[in-house]
């Protein structure tokens, strides 16, 4: 007569699998969750609303970008603005936005320039005909996880002359690349 193993040994092997299938399970989970790729971040537009001796103030709109096949709702930003190289203000926005799958949408944030950073640079910005800015920062996306954070980064140059024919009316629009 040929007998298997007793009952009560039957399932160890299998009870002892558990905590090591967990944790493969966990790792092939958060490595799916890896590939979202952050949106792409332009400025759009820039509206001043507010100018004191420290601080000027505003809202600027920032197109995001979603090159992922599955649509990304952004649960707000935080930005850090830099003009030739130096941090010169921050962007914070605690709006809620839908960006499609592969498609854009605006976000509408808080602008906060500091005044003193700015005048560091006056010299510069005034003896030049570009000026170089750098938008870094994340956004919060929610998941089916929960909210995550993926950082971002957008830079380029805008043409005085042309941002100044633009400010008159007969510029081309191109003032921002």
């Amino acid at each position: 007569m040929i007998r298997g193993p007793h009952p009560s040994t039957a399932f160890y092997p299998t009870f002892r699998a558990v905590p090591a299938l967990m944790s493969l399970f966990a790792v092939l989970l958060l490595t799916g969750c890896s590939t979202l790729e952050p949106p792409d971040v332009t400025l759009s537009n820039l509206q001043l609303t507010d100018l004191t001796v420290l601080e000027t103030s505003g809202v600027v709109t920032l197109r995001l970008a979603n090159g992922n096949p599955e649509p990304l709702v952004v649960d707000g930003a935080a930005f850090n603005l830099y003009l030739m190289g130096r941090k010169v203000g921050k962007v914070l926005s605690d709006e809620r936005v839908e960006v499609g799958r592969l498609s854009t949408s605006t976000l509408e944030a808080e602008l906060h320039l500091s005044n003193l950073a700015m005048a560091t640079r006056l010299q510069e910005i005034l003896e030049t005909e570009t000026v170089a800015y750098e938008i870094r920062g994340k956004v919060w996306v929610l998941g089916d996880l929960g909210r995550s954070a993926l950082r971002l980064s957008s830079s380029g140059d805008v043409d005085l002359g042309e941002a100044a024919e633009a400010f008159g009316g007969s510029g081309s629009g191109d003032a921002i690349r």
